[in-house]
């Protein structure tokens, strides 16, 4: 039967019926009308590969059409497009005759919208090609002429006329060597005066006509061949350049046409340019992306654009070439500590305030809420009341306490007949639960491992990532997986059950016992449950996992399915015996906005509003944890306090933290700044400030609120005696007296950039392995200390990296996959070119066999059952 093969196999992807024809067999039905389709396409190949059309052309055109024919009826019209070989319908296409021959053979009544009349494919008759559809007034014409009878003649002999210049000029084209009957050659053009001398003169807007005499088109007939071209000769309009997104190794640049062109973009690190990227595709507009550039780097460029004649015009900006840095965004926070006094009954908002002190570069950030008492594995995606996450496999962490329900708990029993895919509720929690920012007091449980806080649209068999906005959502997945428990009390072959008890007025458990994969019990049994606290505390408590725990999602989602908490998802992570504990972090701290992005230059203003409703009076305490593209700073953190009394008095607040300087030997002096307010109450506080030499500063005394400037001269220091040390001194009438930390790096007048250098340890990572990048083989021609930044560029799944700006960071819980890291390293002042460090992390290494649970005995009879279940399931079904 005919068939289109697949690759690499035996056999066919689908056996076409090989006499259907259009319209008159369609159904409406989409697999049916594809026969139509494929019956005709299977002549239309047969017809081909008859003709010696074969490989990747031959691919093209029965594959091609996929991508521009949006209905049956425009088929046809696509397959002749692709079998186009010079830009011009006009003048037909190789296979034309061919293609035309399969459709009209498969055509009934109206038949296949194609043209009434064949095509001509008389390979004997002349045939005249231009490389160029239009042409410019400077241009080429690019000719080609077939006629096989002309085959082993060496040259052949045209005509090129325009208006302009009327008297043809005569223009001998040559042969082919490997293709004989075809001929080739270049004819130029030139705007003028008509005259007599190896060029053809043209104007804009005129008609250029080729003229070929075939003396015999086959049949033996001759026959005079013409082929046209129209003359353009006004180039381009730049309508508007701009530069778009700017990396530290990458930077758009956008360039508006009135008229479809191509733009090449010329560029470099000084005003002689030198370097180029092009966007060959004609458009009215184009994104162009210079890739490799060089971080804290001025870059100049032109733009040139050319139109399809060839028309070409360059834009220099006057002269002064278009330019951009790639200076990164640079990260400011005022005040760098937050520390609200808040009386009983009161809501307070507090500013923070974000700046970008970057020139060019866009500044995007995402602030969460880290509890510094409790050091979590994990923080979930970003919303205002975020959660933690820690297992007892970590010092610190819970402790396994299996709770037993099943004598004391009330059984759930769910309306399936075999256990599976159910979901039973509403039950009561028995207080009120916070859940993401809500109050929940109801819940259902589904047999596939997690419960939701409201009815799910169904029980969800198929896992999948957390967050994710399609349902279930609202949930809480100690084991989300398709699984399998018993609806009634003693089910036929003891699948599992579920319970939920109330041991006391703040705790609600839920325990899945004894459940099974679905209809796979011989992937063990899995026993788990999760405990719900009043206070808004999760515990996961996990007393037996069977053989394949890769395999479920484990995590909590909000309501809206727009942020969660992703412990594991289809990773080996959980085993027998273990307790994950689940925080929501700071809930009397609100953040908004939690993301974004600020423009170069400008500040944003972040509100923390403080609701300590329901609180006793004390001293809380959080941390923002702020990630953004500083790659100086990729991580900040910004300490947030609150005292909840009574009442609240005047305090000095201020925005500094430890303040590093990075300075050129004998260069210009440096600044920073940061400012003295009022916190805790009204009124004002006087204050006095001094600092260490060679640091100074001004104003040195005042009363908030007050801008200070600290500066450094750099002029009278030496980069061998660098770092230089010291300290910013604030007094107040306050009642907190503050001392920072200062110190200034020096680096040499003809500082070099220093050289990255990456590696990984293991080198063949699986995902159960904590991967080390290391980076401590870098190093500075000048000897100054390096800073470190690892970002990850590629990858399956976002790596989580620790210690990032570290000389060795490192990867915990990696997906299978295949990842890529790159390392940037710099002395303050000048940065490395990135290395890039791919790498693939693999499943761990399994035994073959079952691993017991505890001794021989253990393993001889869980080998006995599967094999005792397998031959009752081959005998099931021979029988």
């Amino acid at each position: 039967q005919p068939g289109f093969p697949c690759q690499g196999t035996v056999g066919a992807i689908r056996e076409l019926e090989p006499d259907l024809y259009y319209p008159t067999d369609l159904t409406g039905e989409v697999h049916d009308n594809g026969q139509v389709l494929g019956s005709t396409m299977w002549d239309v190949r047969k017809a081909l590969v008859e003709d010696g059309v074969s490989g990747q052309d031959l691919l093209n055109l029965m594959i091609g059409p996929i991508a521009d024919a949006q209905a049956l009826d425009e088929w046809y019209d696509a397959v002749v497009v692709l079998d186009d070989d010079d830009g011009n319908l006009a003048n037909g296409t190789p296979h034309a005759c061919l293609i035309w021959d399969g459709f009209d053979a498969h055509s009934r009544g109206s038949g296949w919208p194609i043209p009434n009349d064949r095509p001509d494919c008389n390979h004997f008759r002349g045939r005249l090609t231009l490389a160029r559809s239009l042409h410019s007034c400077n241009g080429t014409l690019d000719i080609t002429l077939t006629d096989e009878h002309l085959a082993g003649n060496g040259t052949a002999v045209i005509e090129a006329s325009s208006d302009t210049e009327t008297t043809p000029e005569r223009v001998t084209l040559q042969e082919v060597g490997d293709d004989p009957g075809t001929f080739t050659g270049t004819f130029p053009l030139a705007p003028g005066d008509p005259a007599p001398d190896g060029q053809l003169q043209v104007a804009h807007g005129d008609v250029v006509v080729l003229s070929y005499f075939d003396e015999d088109t086959g049949n033996g007939e001759s026959e005079e061949i013409t082929l046209e071209t129209s003359i353009d000769c006004q180039p381009p309009r730049i309508l508007e350049v701009n530069t778009g997104r700017i990396l530290d190794f990458t930077a758009d640049i956008l360039v508006t046409t009135d008229e479809e062109a191509g733009v090449r973009i010329l560029y470099g690190q000084s005003p002689e340019l030198g370097l180029e990227a092009v966007a060959e595709s004609f458009a009215t507009a184009h994104t162009i992306t210079l890739e490799g550039l060089v971080p804290r780097s001025t870059y100049y460029y032109d733009v040139e654009v050319s139109d399809i004649a060839g028309n070409l015009i360059r834009d220099d900006n006057g002269g002064r070439h278009y330019r951009f840095t790639n200076f990164p965004p640079e990260i400011r926070l005022l005040p760098p500590a937050i520390d609200a006094k808040i009386a009983q009954g009161e809501i307070a908002e507090r500013v923070l305030e974000m700046t970008n002190g970057a020139d060019d570069r866009e500044l995007t950030f995402r602030i969460e809420k880290v509890n510094p008492d409790f050091q979590g594995q994990g923080i979930s995606g970003p919303y205002s009341q975020g959660y933690v996450w820690i297992d007892s496999d970590t010092t610190g962490g819970p402790q396994y306490d299996w709770q037993r329900v099943d004598r004391l708990g009330e059984q759930i029993f769910f309306r399936s007949p075999d256990g599976d895919d159910a979901v039973a509720g509403p039950f009561d929690i028995g207080f009120e639960f916070p859940f993401f920012g809500t109050t929940v007091t109801q819940f259902w449980v589904s047999t596939n491992g997690f419960i939701t806080f409201e009815e799910p649209e169904s029980s969800a068999s198929g896992n999948s990532n957390i967050p994710n906005a399609s349902p279930p959502n609202n949930l809480i997945a100690p084991f989300w997986d398709d699984l399998q428990l018993a609806h009634r009390p003693v089910h036929p072959r003891h699948i599992g059950n579920a319970y939920y008890y109330r041991p006391d007025p703040d705790t609600l458990i839920v325990s899945f016992e004894e459940a099974q994969m679905n209809f796979e019990p011989w992937l063990g049994r899995y026993t788990f449950q999760v405990i719900l606290s009043s206070n808004g505390d999760i515990k996961f408590q996990y007393k037996e996992i069977g053989f394949e725990p890769n395999r479920a999602t484990i995590g909590i989602e909000s309501p809206d399915g727009r942020s969660g908490l992703e412990i594991a998802y289809d990773r080996f992570y959980i085993h027998d015996e273990m307790a994950i504990l689940i925080q929501a972090v700071s809930p009397w701290l609100g953040i908004d906005p939690i993301e974004g992005t600020i423009p170069a230059g400008e500040t944003l203003p972040v509100t923390l509003r403080f609701n300590p409703e329901g609180m006793q009076n004390g001293h809380f305490e959080s941390m923002l944890r702020i990630t953004s593209n500083d790659p100086l700073h990729p991580i900040v953190q910004v300490p947030v306090g609150m005292d909840l009394s009574d009442g609240g008095t005047a305090r000095l607040e201020i925005n500094a933290a430890p303040i590093t300087f990075y300075a050129i030997e004998g260069g210009d002096p440096v600044t920073q700044r940061f400012t003295l307010t009022t916190g805790g109450g009204p009124g004002e506080i006087d204050f006095t400030v001094d600092a260490d030499q060679p640091f100074v500063v001004s104003p040195r005394s005042g009363s908030t609120p007050a801008e200070i400037v600290l500066g450094l001269d750099p002029g009278s220091l030496s980069a061998e005696n660098t770092p230089y040390e010291g300290a910013l001194r604030v007094q107040s009438n306050g009642s907190n007296p503050v001392t920072i930390p200062l110190t200034a790096h020096i680096l040499h007048a003809d500082n070099e950039a220093p050289v990255a250098r990456a590696s990984l340890s293991p080198a063949e990572p699986t995902s159960a392995d904590t991967i080390s990048l290391v980076a401590t083989a870098s190093s500075d021609p000048d000897g100054d200390d390096l800073l470190y930044f690892w970002q990850q560029t590629s990858g399956t799944t976002a790596l989580n990296i620790q210690d990032a700006t570290s000389a060795t960071a490192t990867i915990a819980g990696a997906s299978p996959g295949t990842y890529e890291v790159t390392l940037i390293v710099s002395d303050g002042v000048a940065w490395s070119m990135p290395v890039a460090l791919p790498f693939t992390v693999r499943e761990p290494e399994t035994p073959c066999g079952i691993v017991p649970r505890s001794g021989n005995g253990a393993a001889a009879l869980s080998l006995l059952s599967l094999l005792l279940f397998a031959g009752l399931r081959r005998r099931n079904r021979i029988g």
